[in-house]
Parts: C-alpha cells; structure tokens; sequence
C-alpha cells in the first residue's frame, strides 16, 4: 500500500495524548541535498481513535489507515489472522450481527479477547513505514510518500 502526502517544513507541534499514534521522533524524515537538510515532521498526521483516513476503491474496499500511528479499525472476521490491528486495515465485506463478543467466535488475536466478528478483512501492515521523496529533484515541495510494507498473504 502506497499512501502519499505533500508535508510541510519542519515546525508543526506534536500531537500529545494519542496512544495509538507513534513516538514523534518515528515520524520525521529527513533528506539532504548538498548541504542543505530538508526535515518534515508527519507525527501531527496522526488521528485518534476512529477519525483515522478512510479510502474505498472502485470494488467496495475499504482501506482504513493512519500516518503516523495504528488505525482503530479492528480485523476479527471468523478466521485466525496474525494481527488484528495495524497501521492499515482492508475490508471487503460487512460484519454480521452481534449481540455477545463471548459468544461471537472470533478474537481480537492481538489480545486473544473475545469481540464481535467483523467482516472479510486483512491487515495490511504493522510496521512502521519507509519514508521517498515523491520528486527528489524537487525536496522542498515536491512531497513525501510514505510506503508501509506488506503483511505476509493469509
């Protein structure tokens, strides 16, 4: 998954409080040219639980990711998985009712907690991600993209 972001210079605060969001120095990148050093500070990207970025494709996927941080987003759909949270969570299809998470048949397999299931899901990446310049002829304004790599296939 490729997720691109033109970023201002360094300077932003940081954003305090968030659990889910990455320690600020995981969220700095820096680039030189010459000997000048360009620095963008993504860690003010980060979003709280449920206001994460959202994107659906033309097949009705929906991809709910963070910059900077895990997304809330859980994947527990009625299958074991190897993470039920990361940074980016794709889902395919609807959860089914719930009433009783003890009685639901799936797990959150990061906590091994009972939780509602949720539908057809993957977790598309756990770790922190690498950071390109989008233009690296032009470093000042040309962007940061940030790449998070993959999960192994289920």
């Amino acid at each position: 998954m490729r997720v691109a972001f033109a970023a201002a210079a360094l300077g932003a605060a940081s954003v305090a409080g968030q659990a889910q969001c990455f320690e600020p120095y995981q969220c700095v990148f820096h680039h030189n040219v010459g000997s000048t050093e360009y620095s963008w500070d993504l860690h003010t990207l980060c979003r709280g639980p449920g206001s994460e970025y959202s994107y659906v494709d033309s097949q009705n996927h929906t991809y709910s990711f963070n910059v900077c941080g895990n997304t809330s987003t859980i994947c527990a759909p009625n299958y074991p998985l190897y993470d039920s949270h990361g940074v980016a969570v794709q889902t395919w299809t609807s959860a089914p009712a719930c009433s009783n998470p003890a009685t639901s048949g799936c797990f959150d397999w990061d906590t091994n907690t009972p939780v509602c299931c949720t539908g057809a899901c993957a977790v598309l990446g756990t770790e922190f991600f690498q950071f390109q310049l989008i233009n690296p002829s032009n470093p000042l304004t040309g962007g940061v993209q940030l790449v998070h790599v993959g999960m192994p296939p289920e």
